[in-house]
């Protein structure tokens, strides 16, 4: 590779590259959270009540008939962000429990998906099971981390 003179400067005419971003996690409302299987965090607010920070991404989430809970994801990582991709998909509706969700989708770093217990759930029943995903991209590609949450009637 040659060198050149420009402006008084000596390009050698290298190009910069960039890296996509690493270590997608999540952090709860407080921002506590850290990279590595298990140590995302969440807030969960159950109905109207206080939320609760701290809670472990992968521990299944409690709900009573006819509730609502709403789930605070935080994302995280390593590098520098150009645009960022929630999504919400069902992976098992146990006996349909969830009425629904809102919202699906999202696109900043702050992710509160709210779903809606059916009024007839009875403790026991089956869970049902969601794969909150984000995607992180840059120039230098895309990055993704799947958050399987298990939200069970007791």
């Amino acid at each position: 590779m040659g060198l050149h003179w420009q402006f008084g400067v000596v390009q050698s005419g290298a190009v910069a590259s960039v890296s996509a971003v690493s270590d997608i996690y999540s952090e709860d409302d407080n921002g506590t959270g850290a990279s590595g299987y298990g140590n995302s965090k969440i807030t969960v607010t159950v109905g109207s009540g206080s939320p609760t920070n701290n809670v472990d991404v992968t521990r299944p989430i409690g709900v009573s008939a006819g509730t609502s809970v709403k789930l605070g994801f935080n994302g995280a990582w390593t590098g520098t962000e150009t645009s960022i991709a929630w999504s919400v998909t069902l992976l098992d509706p146990g006996l349909g429990l969830v009425t629904g969700v809102s919202p699906t989708s999202g696109t900043s770093a702050g992710f509160d998906p709210v779903f809606t217990i059916d009024a007839n759930a009875n403790a026991g029943e089956p869970p049902a099971v969601y794969r909150i995903t984000i995607a992180v991209t840059n120039s230098g590609g895309t990055t993704s981390e799947n958050f399987d949450t298990v939200i069970e009637p007791v």
